[in-house]
């Protein structure tokens, strides 16, 4: 399930949120960058993220991301 806010101007995309599984998801990315000698990770807006932490964002002229 996930729904949509809006904050401002800005629609945010959220699922429900499941810790255990977020968690499992960003321990998966780390290892993964971290075996293919990835120092960072950056995550734009939209269905990746939503995926990986359960919101989603929107995309705007200037860069919002989730960067590790």
């Amino acid at each position: 399930l996930s729904s949509v806010a809006r904050v401002g101007c800005m629609s945010i995309e959220t699922a429900a949120l499941d810790v255990p599984t977020m968690r499992a998801r960003l321990d998966r990315l780390r290892q993964e960058a971290y075996k293919a000698g990835v120092a960072s990770v950056v995550v734009a807006p939209g269905s990746d993220l939503l995926y990986l932490i359960g919101i989603g964002g929107s995309s705007y002229e200037r860069l919002t991301a989730v960067a590790r």
